[in-house]
């Protein structure tokens, strides 16, 4: 298993650094190609010889173990990837990859199609079990916290009107119900000086344990320059009347990777 990441961490420990062709290797009977799919590119459950279907906004660069080469009719090309444990189809054209692993992949023998198909499935698996043993552990490690913060995003209210408003998502991760939960952040313009003072607003429950909640806050700041909050602290009020407050620095480590996200808000 840990080859695969090591594979993966490599590829991405260069892939900015260069672009030549070189950066995936080719497959062979002993080895894996690999690609490299961009941000808001789409995925499918599904293809047919014209198209892929079924399909999933990529909300990350993603990089994967290829599993086979499609042809269809007309010219159109797909690659079946190992993703989350399963299969799923892209367009040949939408991956950066070795140049020489269509060909490669689509003129194997039958035999070593499916030696090559079964060693990209297992690494497949290995890498989404692996990745679901590390949110699992990530889950443990912030659980004290009581919270785990999926989003914290400003945005522009209106191309006609100055304002700026803020949205919040989080994840009760305590045993008990949340009540009421106070956010206080402040909002940086583009060269990272504080837009007027800090902001608090809140938000009301419930949220039960283990489920999630979301707020918008809109026209927080009535101007258009804020680019970034920075959250102070939290404070949660639960349904037992007990409290707890979360500092700058204890919600730093709060925020959840984005690839843990996939998994938990699809």
């Amino acid at each position: 298993m840990r080859k695969y990441l090591l594979t993966i961490s490599i590829i991405f420990t260069v892939i900015f650094a260069k672009a030549q062709d070189d950066i995936f290797k080719p497959p062979s009977d002993t080895s894996l190609a690999f690609c490299l799919i961009g941000e808001s590119n789409v995925i499918g459950e599904k293809f047919s010889e014209y198209n892929i279907y079924g399909t999933t906004y990529l909300k990350r660069d993603l990089i994967v173990p290829v599993v086979a080469a499609l042809n269809g009719v007309n010219d159109y090309k797909s690659f079946e990837i190992a993703y989350r444990g399963k299969s799923f189809f892209v367009d040949a054209e939408k991956v950066k990859v070795n140049s020489k692993t269509f060909n490669l992949l689509a003129s194997m023998n039958e035999d070593s199609k499916s030696a090559y198909r079964q060693m990209a499935v297992d690494a497949g698996i290995e890498i989404h079990v692996e990745e679901m043993v590390e949110m699992t552990e990530w889950f443990k490690k912030t659980s004290p916290s009581g919270i785990a913060i999926y989003k914290r995003q400003v945005y522009d209210e209106s191309e006609y009107t100055d304002g700026t408003g803020i949205e919040f998502q989080i994840h009760n991760t305590s045993k008990k119900t949340i009540k009421y939960i106070t956010f206080n952040f402040t909002g940086y313009n583009a060269v990272d000086d504080p837009v007027s003072t800090m902001k608090t607003r809140k938000g009301i429950g419930p949220i039960e344990p283990e489920n999630a909640g979301g707020y918008t806050f809109e026209y927080v700041w009535h101007t258009d320059i804020v680019e970034y909050a920075k959250l102070n602290s939290i404070k949660i009020q639960y349904t037992d009347n007990t409290f707890k407050t979360l500092t700058s620095n204890t919600l730093s480590k709060l925020f959840v990777p984005d690839v843990y996200k996939e998994y938990l808000l699809d």
